[in-house]
């Protein structure tokens, strides 16, 4: 898990992740671990938290093998570089 964390806080810093940086507000009365939340709170998640928890969920259910026939060449992951992250050729890549 620390291994991990590094790679998510190297990701987050060379491909800053403005789009779930952005400020969140409850929409209705909630109840969270005991506390009451009220409507118009202002709410912002911990990016790197929520990354590698998901992360590490992947890592433990999802069965990390390429499809038969497939090699690790034949996988494209070119993107332009920027705030956003976009593939330089559409799926799917030759």
């Amino acid at each position: 898990m620390p291994y991990l964390k590094g790679v998510i806080k190297e990701t987050f810093r060379m491909y800053p992740p403005a789009p779930i940086l952005v400020a969140r507000e409850t929409m209705q009365n909630s109840i969270l671990e005991g506390y009451n939340i009220p409507p118009k709170t202002t709410i912002r998640q911990a990016p790197v938290a929520t990354v590698e928890l998901i992360l590490s969920n992947l890592l433990y259910a999802f069965d990390w093998e390429l499809p038969f026939g497939m090699n690790i060449e034949n996988i494209d992951t070119d993107i332009f570089p920027g705030i956003t992250t976009i593939r330089k050729c559409s799926l799917p890549c030759p």
